[in-house]
């Protein structure tokens, strides 16, 4: 770029940083060629406010620091009444003017001052700085008003007819150190095996001054020394965890992740289907929880907070929930009778209820006279849900395999049956897994068989092996699918 031309983009910078007024180039460039430019004229406005974000796109929490130069955070709330400091641009001109292109030695005071206005409230005390270590930078510090609630409280910066961007900074409420409360779950009565329940959790001071939340379902807050649900949220670190059967505590997961980790033998938590949602001094806990087969009977709901001055409720009871045995899910297979020596199974096996969709857990097909075999030749098919991956019960007693459902391989073969695994496929459809099987008996397996279907759902309940129909192998083939 040639001089002259980078040093006017440099100046029209500077004063869309500082604020100019109107200024038109009076006269033709010439070029040393001869060529003249056309004259244009660029209007600038006297103020153009901004204020840094954290998040570096203008959106969100503002760049902010209290009296004692500490950032505001999380942990590190304004406190109402107090002196905060932000960063901005666009202010204009100072007192005296800045030199264009420089940044000053001195801090140096804008000429006009702007408004600053927190949770829509005029704050006191505002002083607009020049930054004499960050060139186009400016200091603005003001009071926060005493009156705002706590929270994440919204600010901007008003001068003249020109406003800035919308941002934020998190603030304490204006009573000290108040406890948190434990206020609510909804429904605070009912039954079922499955259900999401909302935990309303308070704190004064906002809910950055929680710490954590829990939610426990068991005949007393004790356990009582019968099975209970415990579940954990870390406010601070968004993390969800559940008191497993080691006795200790399984997690983090965040609230919204496909997730099978947080199961025990009383209940478990469907991750994906549980949010977290904060609003003024209130936080809600939606978690979506499964019971097992074992936790049935009526249980008290207790909640629990505890805030980051270790102020704690203790258990409080909010409610009860008559916890059902699950519904045995209702395993199918077609064809469910008939005969050959080779066939395409169709099985289909139910997702759990709050868990549909998820690719883990497992399924299995057998055919045998009964489900621990009965002294007779079986075919016994695996299909792992979370590898995408099928599996043969080998003569050796071990599993072949694994192969990807629709990749050709002659892997998956032993002396009672073989599976055609280019011709079989695997997915999820309108809330069940459906396998398609291709399967191909050997002589050893001529006679009827039953055909047994078992799962295991993600959150580790298993059907065992259920009876879903019968077939009888009239081989002709010699058991093999064609060589691949």
């Amino acid at each position: 770029m040639p001089l002259v031309k980078a040093r006017n983009f440099f100046l029209c910078l500077i004063c869309f940083s500082l604020g100019c007024p109107l200024f038109a180039q009076k006269e033709p460039e010439k070029r040393p060629s001869g060529q003249t430019l056309a004259t244009a004229t660029l209007n600038v406005a006297p103020y153009s406010p901004g204020i840094f974000t954290l998040s570096g796109d203008g959106h969100g929490r503002a760049r902010a620091v209290d009296a004692a130069g500490f950032a505001l955070t999380d942990a590190h709330l304004a406190v109402p009444g107090s002196v905060v400091s932000i960063s901005a641009t666009g202010l204009g001109q100072t007192v005296p003017p800045a030199v264009t292109g420089q940044i000053p030695a001195t801090p140096l005071t804008t000429a006009v001052t702007p408004l600053v206005f927190v949770a829509g409230q005029k704050a006191t005390g505002v002083l607009a700085q020049l930054s004499s270590t960050s060139f186009g930078v400016y200091k603005v510090t003001f009071t926060v008003p005493a009156a705002i609630g706590p929270g994440e409280q919204p600010l901007f910066l008003q001068i003249g007819a020109y406003s800035s961007n919308l941002v934020s900074i998190p603030v304490q409420g204006a009573l000290g150190p108040v406890p948190p409360s434990a206020d609510s779950v909804t429904p605070e009565s009912g039954s079922g095996s499955n259900q999401t329940f909302s935990a309303v959790y308070s704190d004064p001071n906002g809910t950055q001054d929680l710490a954590w939340a829990q939610l426990l379902f068991a005949i007393a807050p004790n356990g009582g020394g019968q099975p209970f649900c415990f579940v954990h949220y870390d406010r601070a670190g968004n993390g969800l965890w559940l008191y497993g059967d080691g006795g200790f505590f399984v997690g983090p997961v965040t609230p919204g992740t496909v997730s099978a980790g947080l199961k025990n033998s009383a209940c478990a938590v469907n991750t994906s289907a549980t949010t977290i949602t904060q609003f003024g001094s209130a936080l809600t806990l939606n978690v979506r929880v499964a019971f097992k087969t074992g936790f049935a009977g009526p249980k008290n709901i207790y909640l629990r907070a505890y805030d980051r001055s270790e102020q704690d409720t203790g258990w409080l009871q909010r409610g009860t929930f008559d916890a059902s045995n699950p519904t045995p899910p209702i395993l199918a297979v077609s064809p469910p009778s008939g005969a050959g020596s080779a066939q395409i199974f169709t099985a289909n096996y139910p997702d759990a209820p709050g868990f549909i969709g998820l690719s883990l857990g497992w399924a299995q097909m057998l055919f045998a006279v009964a489900t621990d075999g009965g002294g007779q030749p079986f075919c016994l098919v695996h299909y792992d849900r979370a590898g995408n991956g099928l599996w043969l019960y080998g003569d050796s007693g071990f599993f072949l395999g694994p192969v990807t459902p629709g990749a050709s391989s002659n892997l998956l073969q032993n002396s009672n049956c073989s599976i055609d695994t280019a011709a079989t496929t695997a997915g999820s459809v309108s809330g069940a897994l459906e396998l398609k099987l291709s399967v191909f008996f050997g002589q050893t397996m001529a006679g009827a068989r039953n055909i047994y279907l078992r799962t295991l759902s993600p959150i580790g309940l298993d059907t065992g092996f259920l009876p879903a129909g019968t077939w009888t192998s009239a081989v002709t083939t010699g058991g093999h699918p064609p060589p691949i």
